[in-house]
This record gives C-alpha cells, sequence and structure tokens, in this order.
C-alpha cells in the first residue's frame, strides 16, 4: 500500500473534514500535525505556496477520495513524520 500525505485548509476539525471527503479505497489516515490560523488567508497563503512548491511530488494516480486528491503528496513534503 502506497504511503500519501494530505494537506489542505479547513473550517472543520481534521476529524469531520476527513469524514466529508468521501475517501473511495480503504484506507487508513494518521494525522501527524494540526496548524491554527487566527486568519484564513494565512493559512491559504501557506498552502497556495506549499502547492507551487512541491508540485513534482503531487500524486498522479487513480482517485482516492471524491475531493481533496489535489493536495496529496507522495513523499512527507514538510518533513513532519519523524
Amino acid at each position: 500500500m502506497q504511503t500519501l500525505y494530505k494537506i489542505g485548509v479547513t473550517n472543520l476539525t481534521v476529524i469531520k473534514r476527513l469524514g466529508s471527503m468521501r475517501i473511495y479505497k480503504d484506507i487508513h489516515a494518521t494525522i501527524i500535525q494540526e496548524l491554527y490560523f487566527e486568519n484564513g488567508f494565512e493559512a491559504l497563503e501557506m498552502e497556495t505556496k506549499i502547492l507551487k512548491e512541491f508540485k513534482g511530488f503531487l500524486y498522479q494516480g487513480d482517485p482516492i477520495m471524491k475531493n481533496g486528491n489535489s493536495e496529496l503528496f507522495t513523499i512527507d513534503i514538510l518533513n513532519l513524520n519523524k
């Protein structure tokens, strides 16, 4: 089984967000880290920067989720899974 890393911005809790993604495959999810922002613009700005900087590591396979595949990475781009 391939390990993938998801980043994203949400107004929900991470658990609620994962539930809303409608994961297609039998996936085990582990939350590595959550970051909280007072300002949603700052979160979106960080996400956009990460997506640009690491676009070469974006997952390109079969759909895993109904939505959110565009923020799946094939490596731990933020080096959080230590």
